[in-house]
């Protein structure tokens, strides 16, 4: 292994494999008639803007959840691309695979993989994998917190980042919002957090119309970026 961070994406890919095999095997892939929910839900949506400044924006999004007796499996993945008066200012791909096995009604553990490709923000490629617990208070408003390891190449330098993830998240009726919160352990000056509210209105059983609102702010971003960004988005999600 080249440093620590290789041992401990190993460690962690091996309980990825081990995961599996536990769903497949141990639980019986031969009884896939007792699956209880498939949940998969198609995202998109554009904005166009003429007069002073020309800007066309294009956001789509996949997330699909199998829920199988406790486990929980969930893969997601975004492409988000703009043009400001014919210029590219905004492309950024994202992908997250999640299992989640729940050991009673209010706890669960959970293990995440993820990558990031965000080129105006100069992060040339972002991997991280992690784990931790989520305790669900009452039907809508849970805590969760893991600890990730974070790869990461942006202007050719290469960064590998030990962080805590807490995440409160409060879900009432239609509307919902999700904070993270992302401190580096060994450098406390260097944190994230990731603000989302939103608003999702079913228009049929299988189509909603979803606005929200995203605040996001890096303490250390790369060298003439920005620390804050807000972003509000319409968008139209079909469920099924």
């Amino acid at each position: 292994m080249k440093n620590k961070f290789d041992y401990i994406i190993f460690c962690l890919n091996i309980m990825f494999i081990i995961t599996f095999l536990y769903f497949l095997f141990l639980e019986g892939i031969g009884h896939c008639k007792e699956i209880e929910q498939w949940d998969t839900e198609l995202e998109a949506g554009y904005s166009l803007s003429k007069g002073n400044t020309d800007k066309e924006e294009l956001y789509g999004s996949i997330d699909t959840k199998y829920l199988y007796k406790t486990h929980e499996f969930q893969l997601f993945g975004s492409i988000r691309l703009a043009e400001s008066n014919s210029i590219r200012n905004e492309e950024t791909y994202t992908g997250k695979f999640k299992y989640d096995k729940a050991l009673n009604d209010k706890v669960s553990l959970f293990v995440f993989k993820g990558i990031e490709r965000n080129k105006f923000k100069k992060i040339n490629i972002r991997y991280y994998t992690g784990s931790g617990t989520k305790y669900t208070f009452i039907e809508g408003l849970s805590l969760s917190g893991a600890v990730l390891y974070e790869h990461e190449r942006a202007n050719s330098i290469t960064y590998d980042i030990t962080r805590l993830s807490i995440r409160p998240k409060l879900k009432y009726g239609v509307f919902s919002f999700t904070l993270f919160y992302q401190p580096n352990v060994v450098e406390y000056k260097d944190y994230r957090i990731d603000g989302i509210a939103e608003v999702k209105l079913p228009v049929t059983d299988h189509l909603s119309l979803k606005t929200k609102c995203e605040y996001r702010h890096d303490s250390m971003p790369e060298y003439g970026i920005e620390r804050d960004d807000m972003r509000f988005l319409t968008s139209l999600v079909w469920g099924f």
